[in-house]
């Protein structure tokens, strides 16, 4: 009988302590719910958060001094290269052109190998950045210390940490610790107060960026209200200021604070004071920023997070949102720093296991080698400094419905409208035009920036008095004085070959009244060029396509281009790119707060070589890379933690063995019953 007791309760303790190994093991709170790190194991929450091992040697250090603070690994599960490749499309990122060599780009677009002189993108002499240079800003590691980490700190408002006192202190020897006169002297401290609590931005963000716009000693014009035609206006962000054919960059900036030519009256427009200035202005860039998830400098510089990646970005200057942070960080005094501030640190994918480092030289650059010219049976190299190149040549006429990574699209289903390029034919020597239909059903389009791309030997655009070009590039832009839904735009060029050639879209900024970019699909037109007439029977027998009979050109070297169209002008400094913002100078420096998204053509098709289906089959294969990698990014955000696995293997191990337990328990209750019984029946019977 006690054997039997014994068995019962060695099967109970079995039962329960499987029970308890079965409750779910928690993993760690995510970063916004994170007990302070004196109270954790610091190296076992850094491994948890997916750091690499490449950045925990500096957050430890930062750690050391300001235990309180959290680090959060934003993983936006994008491959390294591709991210930096993406960010060197020429006009993302800008330098002054007084900059040593190393740090400009030598693509031949932007930079003339004849005279050794920079194409200029932007008031003030702002040229394109270089890859290096490009490299090492987006390479978070170089910036892991107690001034430029705070370039990556979250930006919401929080009043107790955010002061007008430290407004104060990080003011110091700026414009901003001063007063301006408004039916009373005013403290610029007290306007950024009521900024920050009207947008929910930190004001020490809004205080940075307001001493990058204007300079120091606050001498940008876009405050002057003094501009002729835009006198009493004022424009703290520059929001919408960037230079177009018909305004400089200055004047469009108080174009928008204006009211955008329409009266608009959304973000306390007209901005006729300086206060109304500067909380619009924080309203603005809190709605469209910071609650669309750019919401650090970082982010706001570099856009690798969202449905709109590598676009929608504030700034131009490559060095932009480091800058800020410093800035930022004198206001933060030592007693600030003791607080629990949150900085989100992006990581990338196979990111290089040694630190970007910034280039230093200053050398004449020195063109390299011609490569050799490919065979017809060879993909035409790729171009230099990051961009992104593509064959303009003769491609399939039916093939040009994409959802273009072009215009912002990225695969996404986040369209906000389309355009449509439509071509034509022509003799070769005649003129072609060809029509582009811009058009959103969700919003009113007040401005546009298209720039085409093309073959430069196939065809010359032929430009009207609004319009302008380079070789192999064209832009049409305007503005409206009454928002539209649908603007048609036509482009007129030159036939210079038999055959058909492409006209896609390599950049575009279409805006709301608002300065809200429009997120746009696309498709490209086919001008096709036609034989003259007058060719003999026998020579156009010999070159006609003989699938159609439409007296066009084969395809030369497998795809419509010559060999040597790896030299090939693509869209760049005659687009429109994004414009930098101001300098310490007070020159613009960075362009508007959300009009700054430009897209950019995404490699596809037509490559010298590949058959029509390769280049339909690359091209679909491109929109899969696109759609996973937004997959791979949303999963990213909630990774699963190796204790969630095993809690899981356990809870499944511990209820089936609680299970198990719990019928052994009651069988051998109900055999100790039985054999009771049955002992008491014999004791009768004796």
């Amino acid at each position: 009988m006690k054997k039997r007791i014994s068995i019962a309760l060695l099967c109970f303790s079995v039962a329960l302590s499987n029970a308890l190994l079965s409750l779910p093991v928690k993993a760690a709170d995510s970063m916004q719910e994170a007990e302070p790190y004196s109270e954790t194991d610091f190296e076992a929450y850094l491994t948890e958060q997916g750091f690499p091992e490449s950045y925990k040697t500096e957050l430890r250090k930062l750690h050391d001094s300001y235990p309180n603070w959290i680090f959060e690994a934003q993983h936006t599960g994008l491959e390294w290269t591709e991210a930096v490749s993406a960010e060197g499309i020429i006009g993302k990122n800008l330098v002054p052109g007084s900059s040593i060599t190393s740090w400009k780009s030598t693509d031949e677009k932007v930079y003339n190998w004849e005279t050794g002189e920079w194409t200029e993108l932007d008031t003030g002499g702002w040229v394109a950045a270089s890859p290096a240079i490009i490299e090492y800003y987006m390479d978070p590691r170089n910036f892991l210390d107690e001034t430029y980490i705070f370039q990556f700190l979250k930006q919401s408002y929080n009043p107790q940490t955010e002061t007008k006192e430290g407004i104060e202190n990080m003011a110091v020897g700026t414009f901003l610790a001063g007063t301006y006169e408004e039916d009373q002297t005013q403290l610029y401290s007290d306007a950024l107060i009521q900024a920050a609590q009207a947008s929910g931005v930190n004001p020490y963000v809004l205080a940075s960026m307001i001493i990058m716009e204007q300079g120091r000693d606050g001498s940008g014009a876009s405050i002057s209200g003094k501009v002729k035609g835009y006198e009493g206006y004022y424009n703290y962000f520059n929001i919408g200021a960037y230079k177009t054919e018909s305004m400089s960059a200055v004047e469009r900036g108080l174009w928008f604070a204006k009211g955008s030519g329409q009266d608009a009256v959304s973000y306390n427009r007209p901005w006729n004071t300086r206060t109304k200035s500067i909380i619009g202005g924080a309203e603005h860039y809190g709605e469209n920023y910071v609650n669309q998830g750019q919401d650090t400098l970082y982010l706001k510089k570099f856009n690798v997070q969202g449905d709109n990646l590598y676009n929608h970005q504030y700034m131009t200057n490559v060095a932009g949102s480091a800058s800020e942070g410093s800035i930022m960080s004198e206001a933060y005094t030592d007693a600030l720093r003791t607080g629990n501030l949150t900085f989100k640190i992006p990581v990338y994918e196979n990111m290089p296991e040694e630190v970007c480092q910034k280039p230093t030289g200053n050398e004449t650059p020195v063109r390299e080698e011609e490569q050799t010219k490919p065979d017809t049976d060879q993909t035409p190299e790729s171009g230099g400094e990051g961009t992104n190149t593509e064959g303009t040549g003769s491609v399939d006429s039916g093939s040009t419905e994409e959802n273009n990574s072009n215009t912002g699209n990225n695969g996404n289903e986040n369209i906000n409208g389309n355009i449509e390029l439509t071509g034509g034919e022509a003799k070769v020597g005649d003129t072609v035009t060809v029509k582009a239909e811009v058009s959103s059903e969700k919003a009113a389009i007040s401005s546009y920036s298209i720039s085409l791309i093309y073959d430069p030997q196939s065809l010359e655009f032929i430009p009207d008095d609004s319009q302008r070009g380079g070789v192999g590039a064209a832009n049409l832009e305007g503005a409206l004085e009454q928002a539209e839904s649908t603007v048609e735009l036509e482009a007129v060029f030159k036939v210079l070959k038999a055959g058909e050639h492409k006209i896609d879209i390599s950049e575009a900024r279409v805006l709301t009244a608002d300065e809200v970019l429009l997120t746009m699909s696309s498709q490209a037109a086919t001008v096709k060029g036609i034989q003259d007439a007058e060719v003999s029977g026998d020579e156009t027998e010999g070159s006609l396509d003989t699938s159609g009979g439409s007296g066009t050109v084969p395809p030369q070297n497998g795809a419509g281009h010559t060999s040597d169209t790896s030299k090939k002008p693509e869209s760049s400094a005659s687009g429109t790119p994004e414009q930098p913002n101001t300098s310490a100078s007070g020159a613009l420096e960075q362009s508007d707060a959300s009009g700054t998204d430009i897209s950019e053509k995404g490699n596809e098709a037509a490559n010298a070589g590949n058959t029509r289906k390769d280049s339909a089959e690359k091209r679909e294969d491109t929109g899969i890379q696109n759609k996973n990698s937004s997959v791979q990014y949303e999963e990213a955000e909630a990774p699963v933690t190796k204790d969630s696995n095993v809690s899981g293997i356990l809870g499944i191990i511990g209820a089936v063995s609680a299970g198990s337990a719990v019928l052994i328990i009651i069988a051998v209750i109900a055999i100790n019953a039985v054999s009771v019984r049955k002992k008491r029946e014999e004791d009768s019977i004796d």
